[in-house]
């Protein structure tokens, strides 16, 4: 165990410093760049039809592909953030959920024909403004979020603080082999079967087990109700998230600002009434 704990302080160091920010930056550079070479080939018919298959011929699927991208970096944040505090882990998902609304909003501009003839694009069009306008509330929540987010340990024993944070870093590296799974299952399906799945929407329901399981657990430590009703909220949030990534247009959109409004009214609310717990006490 204590050579897994190693291994994932380790991996948590690499990925929050700046050199790492510098390779994700200069990996999501050189694949923009290269996607919108490819579909300019493709434009030209100087690929084979696998490529052409895969990439298309439209520009803004580069921009798509690199949107994918940057969700798998954050998705990967988003796993070690679980293992430090609710609150954090939270606020990411909301971060990679409204990214990818963004993304879908590129993927409906994507579908349009070049040149865009206008009468076939308004429905795109309007498909794409929605998505974007849900992700500035989303962003504008999430604001909010890490102003009135307060953390606070589980228990005041140190011992106990560190038993608890071990379990949620076993459960995050769970959830990173998971992930890593998923995402080769994923494009082995696409390669040999041509066959999409909805990658986002998978690690979305394995998120809220993770999240449900991390509640449970913090039982062992810790029985007061404020902190016990938040941390469930904050799972039902996460569920609204994932029905959200499967709703049609307009249903997405409530579902994610509801969530949103959850979990910014459970933190208020824990937040406000410092002197219930000192009652339960």
């Amino acid at each position: 165990m204590n050579l897994i704990f190693i291994i994932f302080d380790k991996l948590d160091k690499f990925w929050e410093s700046k050199s790492n920010g510098r390779i994700v930056g200069n990996i999501m550079m050189v694949v923009f760049i290269l996607s919108l070479i490819i579909i300019q080939f493709n434009r030209w018919n100087l690929t084979p039809d696998f490529v052409l298959r895969t990439f298309g011929k439209n520009h803004f699927f580069a921009i798509e592909i690199v949107f994918t991208l940057l969700l798998v970096f954050e998705i990967i944040s988003l796993i070690i953030h679980l293992s430090k505090s609710v609150a954090i882990s939270m606020a990411k998902q909301f971060e990679i959920f409204s990214l990818i609304l963004l993304r879908k909003a590129f993927k409906e501009i994507g579908h349009l024909d070049e040149p865009i003839i206008w009468d076939q694009a308004i429905p795109a069009l309007s498909n794409a403004l929605l998505d974007t306008l849900s992700a500035i509330l989303i962003f504008a929540g999430i604001v909010l979020f890490k102003n009135i987010a307060k953390h606070r340990p589980i228990t005041e024993d140190k011992s106990l603080q560190i038993e608890f944070s071990n379990i949620k870093k076993i459960i995050s590296l769970g959830l990173l082999l998971f992930f890593t799974a998923l995402g080769i299952y994923d494009i082995a399906m696409l390669s040999f079967y041509s066959e999409k799945h909805d990658f986002f929407n998978s690690f979305y329901t394995a998120l809220i087990f993770s999240d449900i399981l991390i509640v449970v657990v913090s039982l062992k430590y810790s029985h007061k109700y404020l902190m016990l009703f938040r941390n469930s909220g904050f799972a039902i949030a996460t569920v609204f998230l994932r029905l959200a990534l499967s709703a049609p247009i307009y249903y997405n959109m409530f579902l994610g600002i509801s969530a949103m409004l959850i979990v910014l009214s459970l933190s208020y609310i824990y937040n406000r009434f410092d002197q219930v717990e000192k009652f339960e006490r």
